[in-house]
């Protein structure tokens, strides 16, 4: 009897067939797989083409016209000259174009920013010559006493009267100079409603001129007039430290200070005096 007539045999070449048949449409597949696959991806982009233009077209569309109503209001509020693009120009610390906006006009407004940039400029004394930066405090100063003697409004007149202050501070180490700088600041004290900025701000910059002489019981006494405020958490101008602080932490950093003078290690510290 011949091997192949054995059943076993017989299973064993057929299970070889069958195998055989399913490895060569395997291969077959593999050949036609890239094709499958570009057909769904192809398909699959234009059903979501399809499903989703009509909402993408109205999405570009309005922000198309958000686009184009943000640039229209940027320059409604930026170049047409008014106090508002005084303002943003200040803020943005453009201020050749301050200067170009004010320069001339009697509006007491317009003299406050023109007279606060000159402030400003001053304290690029890396980039202007000594000449020009006392030109600048000379500006400044005067400017700002003329919006105290003509404005009838008693928030720009307040400003006003704290930069002053604080540029007869910074500008002149003679206490004459000194002294005219407590006057201005506390007639803001006096005058300034306790909850507004300039408020806090001519409280906290009394007690850094009272340091700067010498007078350290006077200076902590600001600073703690400062650290009792009922706003701790309002935002102040530190001067010092030339950033924006909650009240909380410009006592601290002042008490810091108090403590540099009265260890003596201050750069600018001096012997006790009384004023």
């Amino acid at each position: 009897m011949k091997l192949t007539q054995y059943p076993l045999f017989q299973k064993l070449s057929l299970v070889r067939n069958k195998s055989s048949h399913v490895s060569k449409k395997i291969k077959e597949l593999k050949k036609l797989l890239p094709y499958l696959l570009a057909v769904v991806f192809i398909t699959s982009g234009l059903l979501t083409a399809c499903a989703s233009s009509q909402p993408l077209t109205k999405k570009t569309s309005k922000q198309a016209a958000s686009k184009k109503a943000t640039k229209t209001t940027t320059i409604a509020a930026i170049g047409d000259g008014s106090i508002e693009d005084v303002r943003a120009s200040f803020r943005s610390g453009n201020f050749n174009r301050v200067l170009q906006l004010t320069k001339g006009n009697p509006d007491p407004n317009f003299k406050y920013y023109r007279g606060a940039t000159f402030f400003a400029m001053m304290g690029y004394k890396h980039r202007f010559p000594a000449k020009k930066l006392i030109q600048y405090r000379d500006q400044a100063i005067a400017l700002l006493t003329e919006v105290i003697n003509e404005t009838e409004d008693g928030e720009l007149m307040n400003r006003a009267r704290l930069w002053l202050g604080v540029s007869y501070d910074v500008s002149y180490p003679q206490r004459s100079y000194k002294i005219r700088a407590l006057k201005w600041l506390k007639a803001v004290e006096k005058d300034a409603d306790h909850r507004e900025k300039f408020y806090n701000e001519a409280v906290l910059y009394q007690g850094d001129v009272y340091a700067r002489i010498g007078n350290y019981i006077k200076a902590r006494e600001y600073y703690r007039k400062l650290a009792n405020s009922p706003y701790p958490n309002d935002i102040v101008y530190d001067h010092a430290n030339r950033r924006f602080s909650s009240v909380n932490k410009a006592t601290k950093d002042a008490y810091a200070r108090l403590k540099l003078y009265l260890d003596g290690t201050h750069p600018d510290y001096k012997p006790v005096k009384d004023l």
